[in-house]
């Protein structure tokens, strides 16, 4: 049994059994306070530049409730108040039919917090780069792997267009690939190193020959009993895990294993495994990077979060909840509620320290009240959680959590300081955008 964790505004509160306490926190007046700042993105997914929300209401809170500030952003969406650590903020986005809240809590002076759905795919300046392959044996379809692209020959043909952006990089390499049907299994490989855009022709028969695929084994050890496990294994190019092999494993005990081909030329590997344990509980999501090298072994256990369970939002008591099953620990929770009422819709997304299990929305002030749930609503509610390399923890992603939420492994593990991430979600959520396809 999970001792349920309650977040009651900014101010984290452990209490026994699921019991709520029975009043609001108070304030410590004395703690010391600093500036936090907001800024706000309009996190529109069709503009490419993302700019920034002008004239959002700001919302700072102190831990028992009350309202420290209120602000507007600015012409660059920011927005900035003093505040204690333990307290929290409120953006809202008033739209013709609702508005979008979010809310961030248990802040501490000096964050820069980052508000705004990020678009997965942030691409300029588009062009095309043909590669002109050469017929490699038994080979019957070609496809080139870009960091930012992908594509593949049609017809038999050995010529492939890549669309190229900027999310290729001024430099980039790639992998050229024969298979022996649509779909099929490799044949062949030609890695082109590093070159520089825009490379409108490349000829790769003159950067190397069809070369056979070595062969990649992974295991796995500190695999959760009674779970189903599935991999992609992918090869990291300028940054970016693409070309990938995707395997299913029976666990043995706690210990999985499989092969699979896989180039090895970038010396960068990703490992995206996938966990799944009943039906009434959300998947687990585990991305590590490695050095390529034809055996890998990895142990889970350090690395494993909660499974989530399907969570409850009640607008009586705002408080929204989930229940988790097994071992590990999350950074981060993040809820994403929906609810309607007088014709309007509207959505508020909380994101609290992963200890939690359980966290109430902040109150609104009386100009925003119609903004509330209320009792009665049509409400619908999403969990998800998010963990990362030891030592980094709620204060180091707090800032960039909002923006990150939707987008899944990609912008965590650019940064130097990251090297895994664990995701998970509840069982109706759809799962993050991955780094490669379904399977």
């Amino acid at each position: 049994m999970v001792a349920m964790r309650r977040a009651l505004l900014g101010c984290v509160v452990v209490v026994g059994c699921g019991k709520v306490p029975a009043r609001a926190v108070d304030a410590d007046t004395s703690a010391p306070t600093g500036p936090v700042e907001v800024r706000v993105f309009a996190g529109d997914p069709d503009i490419a530049d993302d700019p920034p929300a002008i004239g959002a209401t700001v919302l700072f809170h102190r831990a028992d409730g009350s309202l420290a500030a209120t602000a507007t952003t600015d012409d660059d969406g920011r927005a900035s108040a003093d505040l204690a650590a333990g307290d929290a903020i409120t953006v809202v986005r008033v739209r013709a039919d609702g508005a979008d809240l979010t809310t961030i809590l248990a802040v501490a002076p000096d964050d820069h917090l980052a508000i705004g759905r990020r678009r997965y795919y942030e691409w300029t300046d588009e062009e095309a780069a043909r590669f002109t392959l050469a017929s490699a044996a038994g080979a019957t379809s070609y496809a080139v792997y870009a960091p930012c692209s992908q594509a593949t020959a049609t017809g038999g043909s050995t010529e492939v267009t890549v669309t190229m952006n900027d999310r290729c990089g001024a430099t980039y390499d790639a992998i050229a690939v024969a298979f022996d049907a649509p779909g099929g299994a490799p044949v062949g490989y030609v890695y082109l190193p590093p070159r520089a855009r825009p490379t409108a022709e490349i000829d790769v028969a003159s950067i190397g020959a069809w070369a056979p695929m070595p062969n990649l084994t992974a295991t796995f050890t500190g695999v959760p009993t009674g779970v189903t496990f599935d991999a992609f294994t992918g090869l990291v190019l300028s940054d970016l895990a693409r070309f990938s092999r995707y395997a299913v494993a029976t666990p043995t005990g706690t210990t999985a294993a499989y092969t699979v081909p896989m180039p090895l030329d970038s010396g960068h590997m990703q490992f995206d495994v996938r966990l799944r344990r009943a039906a009434d509980l959300g998947p687990l999501r585990l991305a590590r990077r490695g050095a390529a090298t034809t055996s890998y072994t990895l142990d889970l256990a350090p690395t494993l979060a909660p499974f989530l369970g399907t969570p409850t939002f009640d607008p009586a008591t705002g408080v929204a909840a989930v229940a988790v099953d097994g071992g590990g620990r999350a950074d981060a929770l993040s809820f994403d509620l929906a609810y309607a009422h007088d014709g309007a819709t509207y959505t508020w997304r909380i994101h609290a320290p992963g200890e939690l299990t359980e966290v109430a929305l902040p109150s609104l002030p009386a100009s925003l009240a119609a903004l509330a749930p209320r009792v009665g609503d049509v409400t619908d509610a999403r969990a998800r959680t998010l963990r990362v390399d030891d030592g980094v923890g709620y204060d180091g992603v707090r800032g960039e959590l909002d923006r990150n939420v939707e987008v899944g492994f990609e912008p965590w593990l650019r940064r130097d300081d990251i090297t895994w991430v664990t995701l998970a979600h509840d069982p109706e959520t759809p799962l993050y955008p991955p780094y490669f396809p379904e399977p």
